[in-house]
């Protein structure tokens, strides 16, 4: 059984996105320069981006983190050299929006629908680029 039994729908505001990005390589989550948060999204589904998010899975440690994170507990990490002040660990977690969902053995979980809905219950929809070929 894997040990990654979580699925994780993150979002951040736009502004927050290269930050975001830095905390997931500094926690060795990434690579840098960092894509973690690479899903854009607005209101109405139509550029600019407003905010972006990803869906991943995770073990429970990675839970953990994020949970102390909200209480203002952050792991040891790299911060300041990968430019990062303790008012951006602030910001970041104070509009992470996070839902995870522990998939249970055998479980059918639709991952991308799952994010979406945690998109929609904050407003909030995929921007699909439109096709080129029209």
């Amino acid at each position: 059984m894997s040990a990654f039994r979580h699925r994780l729908a993150l979002i951040l505001r736009a502004d927050l996105q290269e930050a975001g990005n830095k905390i997931a390589c500094a926690l060795g989550y990434d690579v840098w320069p960092g894509k973690t948060y690479s899903v854009p999204l607005s209101e109405d589904g139509q550029e600019p981006a407003t905010a972006f998010g990803c869906s991943t899975a995770a073990q429970q440690a990675f839970v953990d983190a994020l949970l102390a994170a909200h209480q203002g507990q952050w792991p040891d990490a790299p911060w300041e050299a990968l430019g990062l002040t303790a008012d951006d660990l602030d910001a970041v977690t104070g509009s992470l929006i996070m839902d995870a969902h522990l998939v249970q053995p055998g479980e059918d979980f639709d991952a991308s629908a799952h994010f979406d809905a945690v998109a929609a219950a904050h407003g909030l929809k995929r921007i699909v680029p439109a096709s080129p070929f029209g």
